[in-house]
């Protein structure tokens, strides 16, 4: 998995820092896709409140083909801010993959086994008609 981190500083009213800091773990949502040839460009956006102080914004659950280079970090508000660093960091996922698949794969093999029996139903339905012309 990939996360990009963006740390950011937000000025008070006359410029003076507070304490307040914290890793903001929002879901960023997609904004705009432009496709290009053997390319893409996707814009996040995330929106938050906070007070003054310095944060951490975290962007994860992004492509493995993301591109390090490519990533461009902007910010607008009504507070002056000032984005200090940009991360990318690519983490070994904690938990296996299966754990979210194997509920899907019981739930396909119970929908299977349902479409089945409506299946022979609806064949020995069309049988029983047949039968009774």
């Amino acid at each position: 998995m990939i996360i990009v981190y963006c740390i950011l500083l937000v000025y008070g009213s006359g410029f003076v820092f507070s304490t307040n800091s914290g890793q903001i773990t929002k879901k960023s949502s997609i904004r705009a896709v432009t496709v290009y040839p053997g390319r893409a460009m996707v814009t996040r956006e995330l929106k938050t409140d906070v007070a003054p102080g310095r944060y951490t914004l975290a962007f994860s659950h992004l492509p493995l083909s993301l591109k390090d280079r490519s990533v461009r970090v902007t910010g607008k508000g009504t507070a002056a801010a000032k984005i200090l660093d940009v991360q990318v960091k690519r983490e070994i996922l904690t938990k296996p993959v299966t754990v979210k698949v194997e509920p899907l794969k019981n739930r396909r093999a119970a929908i299977k086994k349902e479409l089945n029996a409506l299946s022979d139903r609806m064949k020995a339905l069309v049988k029983k008609e047949k039968s009774n012309k």
